[in-house]
């Protein structure tokens, strides 16, 4: 588990991206505070199927392609949160 201390509060982001690249996650690992959305946006001509199966921290965003209205997740515990697609 990683802490933080002596940040500024303003330079947090309460929203961040993680793209589909490549068949790939673009960044492939990042920190975040608890409450931050991330988005997923598919920046690949094919679908793509964002998930975690992590104990507390379990969503599914379903099947998109590209082009597509991002899906988003709002994580609200602290925690490493284990983040696959079923398509890679």
């Amino acid at each position: 588990m990683v802490y933080l201390s002596g940040f500024e509060e303003a330079l947090v982001d309460d929203e961040v991206d993680i793209r589909q690249e490549r068949g790939r996650f673009v960044p492939g690992w990042r920190v975040v505070r608890k409450g931050t959305a991330i988005d997923f946006p598919n920046m690949d001509t094919f679908y793509h199927h964002v998930f975690s199966p992590t104990d507390g921290h379990q969503f599914d965003n379903g099947l998109y392609r590209a082009g597509e209205r991002s899906k988003t997740h709002r994580f609200v515990r602290e925690g490493v949160v284990d983040i696959y697609c079923d398509l890679h």
